[in-house]
């Protein structure tokens, strides 16, 4: 949903249930660590608690496209958190949305000047090469733009160009990263006009076209965000085929829907029915629904609840679409979700014949790291933060590279040795005193 995906980095660890397709599809959550959006100093702990109740999870970012205007074309934070430090010690894949709009007025195109649409070719260019920078960290998915459909209501010409500019980012990402699938995200109650429920205007009028106008073989997955309650005021009446105008007008392409949920509480200030009980009978719903379709990924809002709850109507709507209430208990919901977990991903195993030894570990101004053997390509290491990011890149001279503490912080850190393809020859943790 569009409310809040410009005040805070929401990733998602998305996780495996199963499902009619080769692929299983899967589920996970927004980033959301006991506290947040007023803290995230529980970061580590989320990160750990998710992958390892699901290891091989998805780990996903929705933020604006740039982190301020003198930034605009460099990787945003969310994207070179997420894509820029895996492999990392928490086993998962990346997925990244960079938006350019929060609806329903404000535009993110203009940041250093100019129309604030899509006609501004400085825009389009730094947009472009931001998608290319953060393309060449090889995140598993790319979309650009959250819940676009919206700006075909506000400006149907602008969509156009918009259309046009989203043609040439999806040839600019293969270009730069080929195996990163690519698309962009709707807002399906919006999309297909299911909003009866939502005041003082409701979605009653269908925006099909936002979708059919984009070139499907530019769109490797197509992105969703679905929150039904905005059409039905209990979980019971929502029909198990509720999405299929969806399916049915994407047709074989694989869906991802980056958000939904059910609340367990909305301070009564909606219509519908929120509670707990509500809620695990949406993540039974939910399955049901999207059972047999070709649903990659499905992740739910929040694991922990939104603590600036009192800042809007809609912020209350919406903070507790959460697997843990305000106190830190956990829904029932919770154990139904995770009864869709299974681990997707192989663990990797590290080539065999090459041992690595770090001497001094802990160190306090350098550190050497020594391989046994010799090869004829160009080995590097890598280190990596607490939560993920890539903090030291070094290439071995020969058998041998080093790490150079500078202004790095005492604590643990976990490493990383490739060969010159990218193949795991090791890795394990460092500490700096």
């Amino acid at each position: 949903m569009k409310r809040f995906l410009q005040k805070f980095i929401p990733l998602v660890f998305l996780l495996v249930p199963s499902g009619a397709y080769s692929q299983a599809p899967l589920t996970g959550f927004s980033l959301s660590p006991e506290g947040f959006p007023f803290t995230f100093d529980s970061l580590p702990q989320f990160f750990t608690e998710v992958t390892q109740n699901c290891p091989g999870s998805v780990i996903y970012g929705s933020a604006r496209w740039y982190d301020s205007a003198s930034a605009a074309g460099n990787v945003p934070a969310v994207a070179g958190l997420i894509s820029g430090s895996t492999p990392t010690p928490y086993n998962y894949t990346s997925m990244v949305t960079l938006g350019w709009a929060t609806y329903p007025s404000t535009l993110y195109l203009d940041p250093q000047g100019g129309a604030n649409n899509w006609t501004n070719a400085a825009t389009r260019s730094l947009y472009l090469q931001t998608l290319a920078s953060t393309a060449d960290q090889n995140p598993a998915y790319l979309f650009v733009g959250n819940e676009v459909n919206f700006y075909i209501e506000t400006d149907s010409l602008d969509y156009l160009n918009w259309v046009s500019f989203y043609h040439e980012a999806y040839d600019t990402i293969k270009a730069h990263s080929p195996q990163t699938k690519v698309g962009t995200v709707f807002n399906y109650e919006h999309l297909s006009g299911n909003g009866d429920n939502l005041n003082p205007i409701p979605w009653t009028a269908p925006h099909w076209s936002a979708l059919t106008l984009i070139d499907t073989a530019k769109m490797d997955v197509v992105a969703v965000n679905t929150y039904p309650f905005l059409q039905y005021l209990d979980v019971n009446s929502v029909p198990n085929n509720y999405l299929q105008p969806f399916f049915d007008t994407v047709g074989n392409k694989p869906v991802v829907i980056t958000e939904t949920g059910w609340p367990a509480d909305d301070f009564g200030l909606a219509p519908w029915g929120a509670s707990p009980a509500e809620q695990s009978a949406y993540v039974n719903k939910l399955f049901t629904m999207i059972s047999g379709q070709n649903v990659e990924a499905v992740n739910w809002l929040f694991l922990h609840y939104m603590m600036d709850y009192n800042q809007t109507i809609e912020d209350a709507v919406f903070c507790s679409i959460s697997m843990y209430d305000s106190t830190g208990v956990a829904y029932p919901a919770y154990a139904l979700w995770q009864s869709h977990c299974a681990i997707t991903a192989a663990p990797e195993i590290p080539a065999a014949g090459n041992e690595i030894t770090i001497a001094p570990n802990p160190f306090s101004h350098t550190a050497t790291i020594t391989l046994s053997e010799n090869s004829s390509g160009v080995n590097q290491f890598f280190l990596f933060d607490a939560l993920g990011k890539k903090v030291r890149t070094s290439s071995f001279t020969g058998q041998s590279a080093t790490c150079a503490r500078e202004n790095l912080s005492p604590g643990f850190y976990f490493y990383r040795v490739t060969d010159e393809n990218g193949k795991l020859l090791g890795k394990g943790k460092l500490v700096i005193e």
